[in-house]
């Protein structure tokens, strides 16, 4: 089986700017709409059981909430293959559990969400995953020599089309880098992927050094998922820059059964994950 390369580097640029004159402007508050948060994701060597999905509504960019928990939509996944219906109960602050979910992979699977007077659907089929082989270090393999990266790598399965997210991040920060792989040019190659920060100071990011901890997961995806993320990744890469192309419409997969109403706001999706660690020597 070859061997393919793929190299990614991550740092957070800043820009600071100053004024002397206040400007008042009047911003227009587009409408509420619902959000939903549904990653279904099958961990390797668990039964999957354990689900949580988010309902919330959206809020003005300026509010101090970030988001308005929905605390009473009917909200379930149905399996399309065995009609097994899962209902998910509100907890607490906008999440719905649901600890006897069966995930089958390739089955197809239709999320139901009901709030108010309108009823939103989606569907999506559980694809499967892949286990990450090894995790390695080196200082030989990314852009900067004297500095450490961690290499992952993980077997891709031959004749399919697959598609990947990759989330990594030092321990002590408070944020995963996401990473959308295909396998269009490396099908059935084993993959290693360079995973390398560079030091920025003005958001704290510092290169890996002996003792950090590195929180590695790798989700099997479907197509649509992919091109959905590497969308939000890329208009996430491009914000600040005066020069970057207009933005497209982002739109996620849950549609409003009323056609003249607007969809939710986020993904359906179902996964298969395997997640590990890795310490820095």
């Amino acid at each position: 089986m070859k061997k393919t390369s793929l190299v990614f580097l991550f740092f957070i640029a800043g820009i600071s700017i100053s004024c002397t004159d206040v400007v008042t402007v009047d911003v227009p508050e587009a409408a509420s709409r619902l959000v939903v948060e549904a990653s279904l994701d099958w961990e390797f060597e668990t039964n999957g059981n354990n689900q949580t999905i988010r309902v919330s509504q959206s809020t003005p960019y300026f509010t101090e909430n970030l988001y308005e928990p929905v605390t009473t939509a009917q909200v379930k996944v149905i399996n399309e293959e065995t009609q097994e219906e899962f209902v998910f109960t509100h907890a607490d602050n906008g999440y719905y559990f649901n600890d006897t979910f069966n995930p089958i992979i390739d089955n197809s699977y239709r999320l139901e969400v009901n709030n108010e007077e309108h009823s939103y659907r989606s569907t999506e089929t559980l694809v499967e995953g892949t286990k990450i082989i090894e995790i390695t270090q080196s200082k030989e393999e990314g852009f900067d020599d004297e500095i450490i990266e961690i290499n992952i790598v993980f077997d891709d399965k031959e004749n399919v089309e697959n598609y990947y997210l990759l989330k990594c991040k030092n321990q002590e920060m408070g944020f995963y880098n996401f990473i959308t792989i295909s396998d269009e040019y490396f099908d059935g190659n084993t993959i290693s992927v360079f995973y390398e920060l560079l030091e920025d100071q003005d958001t704290g990011v510092e290169p890996f050094e002996a003792g950090d901890v590195a929180e590695v997961e790798l989700y099997g995806i479907s197509k649509a998922y992919y091109d959905y993320l590497t969308l939000l990744i890329n208009q996430s890469e491009a914000s600040g820059n005066p020069f970057a192309a207009i933005p497209a419409e982002l739109k996620g997969n849950i549609v409003n059964e009323n056609p003249a109403a607007e969809p939710a706001f986020g993904y359906f999706r179902l996964t298969q994950v395997d997640k590990t660690t890795f310490t820095i020597q």
